[in-house]
């Protein structure tokens, strides 16, 4: 086991509000089609170029990992 720091996507909203964005407004929009299309990409990856099927891919397992940019989403997955 390893500790990774990062915000669960189910506070994404608690996260947002904190750094004083308007969780409705177009800046806060945008950052969650980012994670939405990072989120895709690494199922994709992981499913079809990995062979690697997570069988637990609820909310609680994935988080938006700290250091990540608007442009560059990170998104880590944890394993139960």
């Amino acid at each position: 086991m390893e500790y990774i720091d990062g915000t669960p996507i189910l506070k994404l909203e608690d996260e947002i509000s904190k750094r004083g964005i308007n969780p409705g407004g177009k800046m806060a929009t945008a950052a969650k089609q980012n994670i939405l299309k990072s989120l895709t990409l690494a199922y994709g990856q992981m499913i079809l170029k990995s062979g690697f099927f997570h069988a637990d891919p609820h909310p609680g397992n994935i988080l938006i990992c700290k250091g990540s940019e608007a442009s560059t989403t990170k998104i880590c997955f944890l394993e139960t």
